[in-house]
């Protein structure tokens, strides 16, 4: 409910925020880009999403990217305030410890095929596990500063797979060869629409928006850009998306074999 998202996300953020005034310590926020918003933001294109990028609407029932943004803004006006504060909003995060897009990604790739949805030549806005670390670690170290600093972390070091690329690599380290189908963008946009209307009618005022932000996802260039953080903080990803994709699935556990 958004009641219990509130209470996670913006009233742990309200803890921390006491815990980091009282202790006289940098607070490192985890936020997410989804502050940003959900669709706008792909129509930027390539690195046009920066930390000073306007918030767009977010629809009544995204609850995570809402509960998200109040707490961002919670520690913004902390900064503010005086408290010495970086918020770290990385993307869709994958790795060896996720259990949702991940798991996800493996059962499907499990099942011999892959869809490929449009040219399969943009590039996912998803990031490894293993750089968001990295860049909480920078962010941890770098010199005390109060006020507040907001930092996307949102690609893994070059080279840059495309979609195609990316599910392929994917596939080859789990040991699969599954065939790639494509699927026409129209399909994928009714069976979402269907989806995102089952759920509405089942949950009421809960799912509003998602389906379109999945579409942007799949079909989108990654538009957020990660200048600020090298330039301030000197950090670079230092994983690859191949060696990501190796670690995740050797480090997986037997839920990736």
């Amino acid at each position: 409910s958004f009641d219990e998202f509130t209470r996670v996300n913006v009233g742990g953020t309200r803890l921390a925020i006491d815990a980091a005034r009282k202790n006289h310590a940098r607070l490192v926020h985890i936020s997410s880009v989804a502050v940003y918003g959900r669709t706008e933001v792909y129509a930027a294109g390539k690195d046009g999403v920066t930390e000073d990028y306007p918030f767009q609407p977010l629809p009544a029932g995204d609850f995570y990217a809402r509960t998200k943004r109040a707490a961002d803004l919670l520690v913004q006006q902390a900064g503010r305030d005086g408290l010495d504060a970086i918020a770290i909003r990385p993307n869709v995060i994958y790795g060896e410890r996720d259990r949702l897009f991940t798991d996800r990604l493996v059962a499907n790739l499990k099942r011999g095929f892959i869809p490929q949805i449009g040219p399969g030549t943009n590039h996912l806005s998803c990031v490894y596990a293993g750089n968001v670390a990295s860049a909480i670690v920078a962010a941890l170290d770098a010199p005390a500063r109060p006020g507040f600093r907001a930092y996307n972390v949102t690609r893994d070091a070059e080279p840059l797979l495309t979609q195609r690329e990316f599910f392929a690599t994917f596939a080859e380290a789990l040991g699969r060869r599954p065939r790639f189908i494509r699927m026409p963008v129209a399909v994928l946009r009714f069976g979402i629409a269907l989806w995102g209307l089952i759920l509405k009618t089942v949950f009421p005022g809960r799912y509003a928006g998602l389906g379109s932000a999945a579409v942007s996802f799949i079909l989108g260039e990654n538009p957020y850009a990660i200048d600020r953080i090298r330039s301030e903080l000197g950090w670079a990803p230092p994983f690859d998306t191949r060696t990501a994709i190796q670690r995740t699935v050797t480090q997986g556990g037997t839920s990736r074999v």
